[in-house]
């Protein structure tokens, strides 16, 4: 099962436990609303869950009533 970890509130952590964090789970994406944190990382992260989880073709059903009518 493919997987994107995210550490919030990275404000709250020390340097030196996101470093050890960042090492240990380099494919983590760090954010915090507070100071904004990570935002930049939108794009990124959208291509990152593209990849991760791509798109499922939606398929709507007819309006009722409107089934087999042409």
């Amino acid at each position: 099962m493919p997987e994107l970890l995210v550490l919030n509130k990275a404000d709250l952590a020390q340097p030196k436990q996101m470093s050890t964090l960042r090492r240990l789970h380099p494919g983590a994406v760090a954010v915090s609303a507070r100071t904004g944190e990570g935002r930049d990382d939108r794009k990124a992260l959208r291509c990152r869950l593209s990849a991760l989880f791509p798109p499922v073709p939606a398929h709507t059903a007819p309006p009722a009533g409107q089934e087999g009518s042409t």
